[in-house]
């Protein structure tokens, strides 16, 4: 939806993007989370910074960015369109 951004805080904005009112006190850290998937070093386009991150088990990432700074590229990648031109990928620690 549309938002004027002034009155939209930390909150509002988790609200708007869930479609249901959360209570933010309750959200728990998952740091000991059992990793889904691990993404060391993977470069995806000449000249372009390393990406690496680790996404635990019940935890949920967005990739966001403006046009042209390569989402769908690292999208792609992610899915096995494109290959890499660095780095490794494990799922499930395979």
């Amino acid at each position: 939806g549309a938002f004027d951004t002034k009155p939209l805080d930390y909150e509002g904005a988790v609200n708007a993007m869930l479609g249901r009112k959360i209570h933010l006190d309750q959200i728990v850290a998952r740091s000991s989370a059992r990793a889904v998937l691990a993404i060391e070093g993977l470069r995806i386009a000449q000249g372009a910074r390393p990406i690496s991150l680790t996404l635990g088990d019940g935890e949920v990432v967005a990739i966001t960015g403006l046009v042209g700074v390569g989402k769908t590229a690292l999208a792609e990648t992610l899915f096995g369109v494109r290959r890499p031109l660095a780095g490794t990928m494990t799922m499930n620690g395979k």
